[in-house]
């Protein structure tokens, strides 16, 4: 895939789940229009794959490994725009990439719940999309320079 193309789909991902962060942070929802985007932009990614001779196998996979989690959102564990936004990041990035990015969620977690923990309130639920975003920050910058410097 042509490196300019791939890098304005990256730049528009990452606007996406800003929008989801912003949204999520001010009103706690997550915007069905931004997740449609989101898919929408996933299956432009796997046609581009497919077109440049590139296995799509790691988007479906993230998205099939993602799919129990639709058990957290029926128990009520995770907001449905969450999970949405999380399949449609797989659906974009891929397996390797979400493994990537769900190792950067974790530091922001951590940070979270320590901070929770020192004022000593109780553990409710969260904005994930600030999470989400920061988690995808590091798979997208490290394969952009990637490319670059190829």
């Amino acid at each position: 895939m042509n490196i300019i193309f791939q890098l304005i789909l990256d730049i528009i991902f990452l606007g996406i789940l800003t929008v989801c962060t912003f949204t999520d942070l001010k009103m706690r929802i997550i915007p069905n229009s931004a997740t449609a985007c989101l898919f929408l932009l996933g299956a432009l990614r796997m046609a581009l794959l497919t077109i440049s001779g590139s296995s799509i196998f790691p988007n479906i996979l993230a998205v099939i490994i993602l799919l129990p989690g639709l058990i957290l959102w029926q128990k009520g564990k995770i907001g449905g725009g969450d999970m949405k936004l999380l399949l449609g990041m797989g659906l974009y990035m891929g397996i390797w990439q979400m493994a990537i990015a769900c190792t950067g969620m974790l530091v922001p977690c951590l940070m979270l719940l320590l901070s929770k923990a020192i004022r000593k309130e109780k553990l409710t639920r969260i904005p994930l999309a600030p999470v989400l975003l920061m988690g995808a920050l590091f798979p997208v910058v490290i394969g952009t320079i990637g490319r670059l410097t190829i």
